[in-house]
């Protein structure tokens, strides 16, 4: 990930500097938005671990560092995974799999792991369709998505629960 607080603070464009150097050539890449914080699993939950004073000063970096890497996806034609999309979808229950499966973020769902910050093995699945999404629309590519049923089947994952 960026070092956008970084950027921020001190001015100096470290993110873009390394975006730079990767894209030479035209090399291609993806670049990833950040979820805000109100759709992690555990602030969902009720965990409150950042005062409003906080909460204001996250929401306003995630803002920033979106904006950013939105634009610097465009300007070095790099692929984005929307990763504030994306969980904000989750967050509201708008995220359901081709076989009907509701992706949740709740403490007893089946998007984040039991420290409600990182993704489960499903979680990390569907992440992964997102990057070869964002893939495959950027540059043409035609590369296929994970068959999450058949994944699941293969691990032993309960897709009822996706645990």
């Amino acid at each position: 990930m960026l070092d956008l607080v970084g950027d921020i603070v001190s001015k100096v464009p470290r993110g873009l500097a390394l975006i730079a150097s990767l894209s030479e050539g035209g090399k291609k890449g993806v670049v990833f938005t950040m979820p805000q914080f109100e759709h992690l699993g555990f602030a969902n939950w009720g965990l409150a671990i950042l005062n409003d004073s906080e909460l204001i000063q996250y929401r306003d970096a995630v803002n920033i560092s979106n904006k950013e890497v939105r634009r610097w996806a465009q300007e070095y034609d790099l692929a984005v995974v929307d990763l504030e999309a994306l969980y904000k979808a989750i967050h509201r229950k708008e995220y359901v799999l081709q076989n009907g499966l509701l992706i949740d973020s709740s403490m007893r769902g089946n998007f984040f792991s039991s420290d409600g910050l990182y993704p489960t093995t499903l979680g990390q699945v569907i992440i992964a369709n997102e990057v070869l999404k964002s893939i495959n629309e950027k540059y043409g590519a035609d590369v296929p998505l994970i068959d999450i049923p058949l994944y699941a089947s293969k691990i032993g994952l309960n897709l009822k629960t996706g645990q």
